[in-house]
């Protein structure tokens, strides 16, 4: 697809204003670029982990998430694992890794977001058109697309926006979100069925 310029010189302020390394429009390697209220902290728009890592706009909810990850596992290989077998603070190391891991991919991805470009002339199976306007994104955006008001842009199958991983789940970023409860549930299942043990066997 071609590239669209920005339209009209009234328009040139607020599209500076959402994109102001002109990410949209270009390909290029980039460094700490900001689109819409995202972070590309590196990597080329559309990439995925691992050549693109990116951050959302609720980056103290990540941040904290991470915290509470590291700290709840520190306490239980520092205070219950360590008391009971060696395996025990294996599998519970690897199980921390294995979280930060699965919330990584969530957290440091491309929920989906889509980029300026021109609209092909395409229609869905029911002769509707493919494509519709986002006004404040100022893009031509499939019709599975909304707009995002957190992270200022518009995500392809947009499912929520999360504060917790910091941005939205989208169309990239779905099937990593739903492992990653997965991942937590089990993990916390574990450390709260063995700090239990612990306490009840007198440990």
């Amino acid at each position: 697809m071609s590239v669209v310029p920005a339209e009209t010189d009234g328009n040139a302020a607020r599209l500076e204003a959402l994109d102001p390394n002109n990410l949209l429009f270009t390909d290029t390697f980039h460094c700490c670029a900001r689109v819409g209220n995202h972070r590309l902290l590196c990597g080329r728009k559309e990439q995925d982990l691992p050549w693109a890592w990116s951050v959302g706009p609720h980056r103290c909810g990540c941040v904290s998430s991470y915290v509470l990850i590291v700290v709840t596992y520190g306490l239980f290989l520092g205070v219950v694992a360590v008391r009971m077998h060696v395996a025990v603070v294996a599998g519970g190391a690897l199980g921390c890794l294995g979280l930060l891991s699965v919330f990584s991919s969530v957290a440091c991805a491309d929920p989906g977001i889509v980029y300026r470009r021109a609209a092909a002339a395409r229609t869905t199976d029911d002769g509707e058109p493919y494509f519709n306007r986002c006004e404040i994104c100022d893009v031509d955006r499939p019709k599975g697309a909304r707009h995002c008001y957190d992270c200022g842009v518009c995500v392809m199958d947009l499912d929520h926006h999360c504060p917790l991983i910091g941005k939205c789940v989208g169309a990239k970023t779905i099937d990593r979100f739903q492992l990653t409860l997965i991942a937590v549930t089990v993990n916390l299942a574990l450390v709260s069925i063995l700090s239990i043990a612990m306490i009840l066997g007198g440990g």
